[in-house]
């Protein structure tokens, strides 16, 4: 299955985003909402299981809960910033503090965003981190451009996101669910289901 799979995202060329959480509905929830959007992706339920896709599959990006059973997301970051340095990593947490934003992000999180999780938002900062990407694989766009202009945008990314944190992360008014077309169940459930608030 999973070799099945990993030649299905390569034929396709498509990004891959890696999705870990420990809560089933955000997993199934995000990733109907990503590949709506055209990304692949690939699901686990725990840090280890995580690690172990990594060493399997090319990914472009992660979206990493803080709080799992096991390895945390703070552990499995270290990790990934230990094996794959420019791989762009945006935690999800339901019960953030600011000391844990500012120490994820400074340990190399590219962004940081709240539960429950925002539609708008969430596409917002999936676009941003996997843009170096999608401008690389555009016909239109200089393919030669190089991985250190990459590692330059994802440290500007995370400068941005420590100067802002507290504003951009804590502010209730930024991250109220409101009404979206309804594409699909799940992209509603997104923004209003019950469980995507935990974790």
């Amino acid at each position: 299955m999973g070799q099945e799979l990993k030649k299905v995202i390569e034929a396709e060329s498509l990004p891959t985003v890696l999705i870990v959480d420990d809560e089933e509905g955000i997993r199934k929830s995000l990733q109907d909402i990503l590949q709506d959007e055209g990304f692949g992706c690939l699901l686990a339920s725990d840090g280890t299981a995580a690690l172990e896709l990594l060493q399997q599959f090319s990914v472009d990006l992660v979206l990493l809960d803080i709080w799992m059973p096991g390895l945390d997301g703070l552990e499995v970051l270290q990790k990934i910033q230990e094996s794959a340095p420019a791989l762009p990593v945006i935690m999800i947490s339901g019960h953030a503090t600011i000391a844990t934003a500012v120490q994820a992000t400074k340990m190399g999180a590219m962004d940081f965003i709240e539960k429950p999780l925002d539609l708008d938002v969430t596409l917002r900062s999936v676009r941003r981190a996997l843009q170096p990407l999608l401008k690389e694989r555009s016909p239109e766009t200089d393919s030669e451009q190089s991985s250190g202009d990459i590692a330059s945008a994802f440290r500007f990314d995370r400068e941005t996101v420590l100067k802002n944190l507290q504003r951009v992360v804590f502010e209730k008014e930024l991250f109220a669910g409101r009404a979206v077309p309804q594409k699909t169940i799940a992209r509603s459930s997104l923004v209003y289901g019950q469980g995507l608030h935990s974790g």
